[in-house]
């Protein structure tokens, strides 16, 4: 544990060195003074030790969250000392680009001499990459603030990963992909047809449809079989402006979060393929989610780690990726974010 002097704490002891030299010289009634005073200096100096060693710390955070996204975190504070957290001060995870905000604190005692304080926050992380908060350092100055005891506590050491921001992709798919499959082309006669997803009774199936301008009233409907889903994301992180870089990073991270969680679902057992090909600062690494497990979350750690290529570096060809995509998958989409595409 390490020890803080306030500014009150020295001058709190000049003045008792003043009484002591005072009554070295001749019996002074600043002996008196100095008794009085000696009190109150030993009870800040030794009381927050021991409440400091007897207490535990626990905290509950969960293992991946995206960046700039409030999450849950739970910290539990555990004193084996009658005197509870009267004297205490929390500073979660020092050194972090963490923000806090507390959202409510429980405090009970479940048996004499024991008590639990839960303090719940929401933490929001402003980078993406892999955090460790194992250290909370706790304070304490009692009664009168002289002295301060601070204490680091070591806690699970389980990493946090901190998948990059996600941003808002409705526009990207429209203009690249499924352009006007939400919301259906006007025809010249006044009606529109286009492609939907269509709740039945069960789950959601996809339907060609076609609809009165006028009325709305549904003409048409013609229920599609299973469709494969098969998409080659290739992200080229060469970039020699560090915040178009990160921009990149946010969208290839939103696209595969899209194509796992809003459209693989919808592909009602149709054959699913999605590959990943990250051009980053080390190498180019290939990612298919026939042969990797957790295909998602994969991909989304490694963006979480990925370091931007410098520009100066040689350019690396996809070809051969690409024509073996196209050869195993029929009806490829072929994605492509890069330095020549990152205003799309």
């Amino acid at each position: 544990m390490k020890i803080r002097l306030f500014p009150g704490s020295v001058f709190f002891l000049l003045l008792l060195l003043t009484c002591a030299a005072a009554n070295s010289i001749h019996s002074n009634p600043l002996l008196l003074l100095a008794g009085f005073l000696f009190g109150p200096l030993v009870w800040n100096f030794w009381i927050p030790f021991p409440i400091l060693r007897r207490i535990e710390v626990k905290r509950s955070l969960p293992d991946h969250v995206f960046a700039k996204e409030g999450f849950p975190c739970e910290i539990e504070l555990v004193s084996h000392s009658r005197s509870g957290f009267s004297c205490t001060a929390i500073q979660p995870f020092p050194g972090l680009p963490f923000l806090f905000q507390l959202e409510k604190v429980q405090e009970f005692t479940p048996r004499k001499g024991e008590t639990h304080r839960i303090l719940n926050y929401t933490l929001e992380v402003q980078s993406r990459g892999v955090f460790e908060p194992k250290n909370v350092h706790l304070s304490c100055s009692y009664p009168f603030g002289l002295f301060s005891w601070t204490r680091t506590f070591r806690v699970s050491a389980a990493p946090l990963t901190v998948f990059p921001e996600r941003v808002d992709t409705n526009a990207f798919w429209e203009r690249a992909v499924m352009p006007n499959a939400a919301e259906g082309i006007r025809s010249l006669d006044g009606e529109f047809a286009g492609l939907r997803l269509w709740t039945e009774g069960e789950p959601l199936r996809r339907i060609h449809w076609r609809a009165s301008a006028r009325h709305g009233q549904l003409l048409a409907a013609k229920q599609d079989g299973p469709q494969p889903l098969s998409f080659f994301l290739i992200a080229d992180l060469t970039e020699s402006d560090g915040q178009n870089a990160e921009k990149n990073i946010s969208l290839a991270a939103s696209l595969i979060w899209d194509l796992c969680r809003e459209l693989a679902p919808f592909t009602f057992g149709a054959e699913t393929a999605v590959w990943l090909m990250l051009i980053g600062d080390e190498k180019a690494e290939l990612l298919k989610s026939e042969e990797t497990d957790d295909f998602c979350r994969t991909a989304l750690e490694k963006l979480a780690r990925v370091r931007p290529r410098d520009g100066k570096r040689p350019a690396v060809d996809p070809s051969a990726a690409l024509e073996e995509f196209r050869q195993t998958h029929p009806s490829p989409n072929i994605l492509w974010i890069g330095p020549d595409l990152h205003d799309e």
